[in-house]
């Protein structure tokens, strides 16, 4: 009886080393595995369709978290380590979770035997998981086709607000005040600086540029202390700086962006995300590709989206047209803030009128001048009184009343004074406030 020869489906990191030339000659004359592509990024390698990953142990792309990403879809990762540098990188490779580990100067036929043993050994790990299942409760009844497989949701798990604010003239402004009222009123609040283009909000509070994005990607890849990637305001928000030169762009993947959010979002109730305005997609354009992929990224994962424009006939026209990528890529609940807007009530009914009449909103907001900002700005202070915040305070009633108050966390970490900061001077967020 013939015998079909399993080959995986292997996908490599790229690399400088020979191990790769050498393992994609020797599969070619010899099999033992399937060639599929090379990953170049971490996008590459969750979204690419095959069995095995294998990759250096020095390469950018693996973390723990893109492992973590490709266990759960049932994928697996073999690293390759120096084998000049030993034991140490070898223990270092497998602190990410890979399920095999094979030294660099080992023959490419034991790369594939090494490959495909772990392949192996992870379906007899599965069928063996699933004969103990069924020992230890023979009465269940198996599944009926068809039927849903769902795990319950988990209603412990706490997930904060994301809202992402983009657009121009003033986009910034409302970011840092709409933080500011939301934190006001004891919601534990982070602003996230991902505008790509024009990364301002760390110049605008003049604070440092680092720790940075960059840092908190670091350190959300080494599964450290995310806690150390952010600084605190004084009032009690926490802040994310920018990329520190937006000529740096290609360093901050959409998937990276992503992944920061989702973790600051399970620490925060407000995490407030500033990204650039624009949401094309550039995809078929060389040299540009991906350059609007991190705004494109958030605004997709957004529960709701402020866009913030100026009160003129081209601010008109270029708040429907961003209104209209949002909507493009995402369900979330939009809000449109008309910024130095004209007090005349006649002049504001023809914009609302005129936005109306294209777009369905779930508010349309006009914030009046206030020579405040502009003094506020000047200082990198907040604007703390005037028309201004007073309009900002009613947008925030949106997402947190005014009534709702914080309250205390027994079991969790000591609970923020009214500057946000517990016993120890440490920003602790608080996912316990009503909302």
């Amino acid at each position: 009886m013939a015998v079909s020869r399993f080959e995986p489906a292997v996908c490599f990191g790229s690399s400088q080393r020979s191990w790769v030339t050498d393992l994609i000659n020797y599969v070619s004359d010899h099999g033992g595995m399937r060639v599929v592509g090379t990953v170049l990024t971490q996008d590459d390698a969750v979204e690419m369709d095959f069995d095995v990953l294998v990759i250096d142990d020095v390469s950018s792309v693996l973390s723990p978290r893109l492992v973590d990403k490709l266990h759960s879809s049932n994928r697996i990762v073999v690293g390759v380590y120096d084998a000049e540098r030993g034991a140490a990188a070898h223990e270092r490779l497998l602190q990410t979770g890979v399920d095999g580990a094979v030294a660099s100067d080992v023959s490419a036929g034991d790369i594939v035997r090494i490959v495909t043993d772990v392949v192996r050994q992870r379906t007899v790990d599965r069928q063996f998981d699933a004969l103990i299942d069924e020992i230890e409760d023979p009465e269940r009844e198996p599944a009926k086709a068809g039927a849903g497989t769902a795990e319950p949701a988990d209603t412990d798990a706490a997930t904060g607000r994301i809202l992402v604010v983009l657009g121009s003239d003033g986009a910034t402004e409302v970011v840092v005040a709409l933080a500011h009222a939301l934190v006001s009123r004891g919601s534990s609040t982070v602003i996230v600086d991902m505008d790509t283009l024009e990364p301002s909000v760390a110049q605008r509070l003049a604070m440092p540029l680092t720790p940075n994005i960059f840092t908190a990607t670091e350190h959300l890849r080494l599964r450290s202390d995310i806690n150390d990637a952010f600084m605190r305001h004084p009032e009690g928000f926490a802040l994310v700086a920018g990329i520190p030169n937006p000529r740096e762009w290609e360093n901050l993947s959409e998937s990276e962006a992503e992944d920061l959010i989702t973790e600051l979002a399970g620490g925060f109730r407000n995490v407030v995300v500033s990204t650039s305005r624009h949401l094309e997609d550039l995809s078929t354009f060389g040299g540009t590709a991906g350059r609007f992929d991190v705004a494109r990224r958030l605004a997709a994962k957004a529960d709701d989206v402020i866009v913030v424009g100026s009160a003129s006939p081209l601010g008109n026209a270029r708040l429907l047209g961003i209104v209209s990528d949002v909507r493009q890529l995402s369900t979330a609940r939009i809000h449109l803030y008309v910024n130095k807007a004209p007090s005349d009530g006649f002049i504001q009914g023809e914009i609302t009128e005129e936005i109306e009449r294209t777009v369905s909103l779930a508010s349309l907001i006009f914030l009046p001048s206030d020579s405040r900002v502009q003094k506020a700005s000047w200082q990198g202070d907040l604007v703390r009184r005037g028309p201004f915040v007073k309009r900002i305070a009613a947008a925030a009633d949106r997402f947190v009343p005014r009534a709702a108050q914080r309250r205390s966390n027994r079991n969790g970490p000591s609970a923020p004074t009214a500057e946000g900061t517990s016993a120890d001077g440490r920003l602790e967020p608080n996912l316990e406030e009503a909302t």
